[in-house]
């Protein structure tokens, strides 16, 4: 196996010596000598844009993705790998994890058999015919093209890309992040672009990696029409367990002294919490690492008040009550994030709560059928007190009901590819999940009634949309 996983960490953690915040001098010499600095390294480690050592909880994943992408490689065959999950389950890590994997370290493959390997995320493309523009200008950049990319029409560009990699001896790999977008914005370059792994004379080996749902099964049956269905590899969301242990996993890192010991300042029953917490609302990591750097916000805040008057005994550790005061009690949505949101997102949310309150103006039928969908989805995540909180809707009564809010307010509703995008970064900031019932993709709220009702109290438009409630 490539991982040690969760059990080896769990190891490390028992055989390791665990030292008191309050044995300041402890922390040993040079950077991080000071409490507040130790805590502002375990602050960078919890950024969601640091790397891991090594993913945890994706030896399954890993190991196909590693599988996939060597043997392409080591044969010179071209092939299409195709990752599916929502957003923070480790899609885009454990490919740059692999691509380390294979570039170096004992495993590597010869790098005779790799030209180039080119990453591109599509949601940040001006336009999707940008995208084997923005693919050559890569190309050109590592040195595989010599000759200037720029090109009059997306078609020419196409046509270069193809011819050069018909004339490489070795393989090239795309690695295409968010391609959900293309197919909102152009779906026909989404199937070229799968094409272009498809063609036995192209090497050519491309990655692509999507976050909504709805889009894999669409997404493949039309690959399949043409001939160029990939591998594809789903990642579910993340559970307590492997939350807990990508949580320790950075904890560990930031707080091991030079010693060998670990620096004690996170309750073993706050990371718990905090995994419990998020792996009932998203199960998606970046949530997890932002309640802990939130957390530890708040106990850098105690120290510098009790250092300031004085005191000799400063606040130890992160605790539960840190965890509880982050999350609300169980929300992870605070009503700033709720606020923040742009207008159609807002009334999204607004459409989802007016369906679980059952003050929806869609028909008797959808009602029933999204009521009969929530007696499958009983949970304990945010709300739980709340009646309502643990139903979910098919996309068609959410769609219903966020039209009618629209036509009531004399404003123009999305597409239903954009609506679609905003519901993707409402599950994204937690707001609502999106999961598969059957066949069909359901919606439920993760932000409570009450959360909701405060964030948009001082809304003219959405309080009134929200006066039924009452």
């Amino acid at each position: 196996k490539l991982s040690s996983e969760a059990s080896t960490l769990k190891r490390s953690r028992v055989n390791s010596a665990v030292v008191s915040i309050d044995d300041v001098g402890a922390l040993g010499e040079g950077g991080g000598n000071t409490l507040i600095e130790r805590l502002e390294i375990l602050q960078q480690e919890l950024h969601r844009s640091a790397e891991p050592t090594e993913l945890v909880g994706r030896s399954a994943e890993r190991q196909i993705i590693f599988d996939f992408w060597r043997e392409c490689l080591t044969s010179k065959r071209s092939g299409s790998l195709y990752l599916s999950g929502v957003p923070g389950t480790g899609k885009t890590a454990l490919v740059n994890e692999t691509r380390r994997a294979l570039l170096s370290g004992e495993r590597a493959v010869p790098e005779a058999s790799l030209s180039a390997v080119v990453s591109v995320n599509c949601m940040k493309l001006s336009s999707p015919t940008h995208l084997f523009t923005e693919i050559l200008d890569q190309l050109k950049a590592s040195g595989v093209v010599t000759h200037p990319t720029a090109h009059v029409s997306h078609k020419e560009n196409l046509s270069v890309l193809e011819a050069l990699l018909r004339e490489q001896s070795h393989m090239v790999v795309i690695v295409a992040d968010e391609i959900d977008q293309l197919h909102q914005k152009n779906e026909l370059i989404l199937y070229q672009l799968f094409e272009l792994a498809t063609k036995p004379d192209n090497h050519c080996i491309l990655i692509a990696i999507a976050n909504r749902l709805d889009f894999t099964s669409t997404l493949l049956d039309r690959l399949h029409n043409r001939g160029c269905e990939p591998q594809t590899v789903h990642f579910p969301s993340y559970s307590r367990d492997q939350l807990m242990d990508i949580v320790q996993e950075r904890l560990d890192r930031a707080l091991c002294l030079p010693t060998g010991e670990m620096l004690d300042v996170f309750d073993s029953k706050a990371v718990r919490l905090c995994a419990a917490r998020v792996s009932n609302v998203v199960g998606d990591a970046r949530r997890a690492l932002d309640v802990c750097a939130e957390a530890v916000a708040r106990l850098q805040e105690r120290i510098r008040n009790a250092e300031a008057i004085g005191k000799a005994a400063l606040p130890s550790k992160v605790t539960v009550a840190d965890i509880n005061a982050v999350t609300k009690g169980g929300s992870l949505q605070s009503t700033s994030v709720l606020q923040s949101l742009p207008l159609h997102q807002q009334l999204l949310v607004c459409a989802i709560l007016l369906l679980q309150s059952g003050s929806s103006s869609s028909s008797s039928s959808t009602n029933r059928r999204s009521t009969a969908l929530s007696s499958a989805h009983k949970s304990k995540s945010v709300g739980a007190n709340d009646p309502t909180a643990s139903q979910a809707f098919e996309l068609t009564a959410v769609r219903g009901q966020y039209s009618n809010l629209c036509r009531r307010n004399r404003l123009k509703a999305l597409p239903n590819a954009t609506m679609q995008t905003s519901l993707d970064a409402l599950a994204g900031n937690g707001v609502i999940s999106m999961s598969r019932n059957r066949s069909k993709v359901v919606v439920s709220l993760l932000a409570t009634k009450e959360s909701i009702q405060e964030a948009y109290e001082d809304n003219r438009l959405l309080k009134t949309v929200l006066e039924s409630l009452n």
